[in-house]
């Protein structure tokens, strides 16, 4: 959930500590120089935000010892609130909350484009070698870890960040105008899911999937599935071949 991002807590508690600092920089100017709350409270705000209008009134030695610290203690404050405040609206322009637009807006221009669902080594892989080639990607996911390691090495990479087994979540990935669609997650059944989807869509979109199980995997050859990719029998194969050299 947004509001549990520690981002936004750490905004909410340097707003609770500028609240704090404002109530203390009245009452230390009620106690300290006698002025009324409003005095008070109007010279704490223009010393928080450092506007420089002038003392409202004559300050004695301890007034202006209490204002010093008072400025120091904002300005602190203030940094560390817009800080946190622009590292928000950064993240959050990466992680997709505000980016979602973008990345559908992106999917939506390409024609002839590949959709990579999943974001685990497999997916990772292909990702790298497509767009070494310059091939346009989408990607769809919704590991959030993961995802944060691709867009930090990818940050123009339209993410749809959803399940991929969503038919929305393909649609958003601008599938009917895909030209490849590699299914790579972890799950067998639900890349047999998305082959199933894409293949009753009943356009001319070629679908990659991986199965580790074979009778899934026969399935998907005869759903229409261009190429499935069995990882362990691969490496068996590669073994093998190794092997008898």
């Amino acid at each position: 959930m947004i509001a549990n991002h520690p981002l936004i807590q750490q905004v909410i508690r340097f707003t609770m500590w500028i609240a704090a600092v404002l109530v203390l920089g009245t009452v230390g100017y009620v106690v300290i120089e006698g002025w009324s709350t409003q005095d008070g409270f109007y010279m704490s705000v223009i010393t928080l935000a450092t506007v420089g209008y002038g003392e409202t009134r004559e300050l004695s030695a301890a007034g202006r010892g209490f204002t010093c610290l008072l400025i120091f203690t904002s300005i602190v404050c203030l940094s560390c609130w817009t800080a946190c405040l622009t590292g928000l609206f950064v993240e959050l322009e990466l992680s997709g909350v505000f980016g979602q637009k973008r990345a559908k807006k992106m999917a939506a221009a390409m024609n002839d484009h590949t959709i990579i669902c999943g974001s685990g080594t497999m997916a990772k892989t292909t990702l790298e070698m497509l767009l070494r080639k310059q091939v346009d990607v989408v990607l769809i996911d919704d590991n959030e870890d993961q995802l944060k390691q691709i867009r930090a090495r990818y940050p123009d990479l339209p993410v749809i960040e959803s399940s991929a087994i969503d038919e929305m979540a393909l649609a958003s990935a601008n599938v009917l105008d895909a030209k490849y669609v590699v299914a790579s997650l972890d799950s067998d059944f639900d890349n047999l899911m998305i082959a199933m989807t894409c293949k009753d869509l009943g356009t001319d979109i070629k679908v990659i999937a991986r199965s580790d199980d074979m009778q899934v995997a026969s399935r998907m050859m005869k759903l229409g599935v261009e190429k499935v990719i069995c990882p362990f029998q691969l490496s068996g194969e590669q073994a093998a071949e190794f092997a008898f050299q």
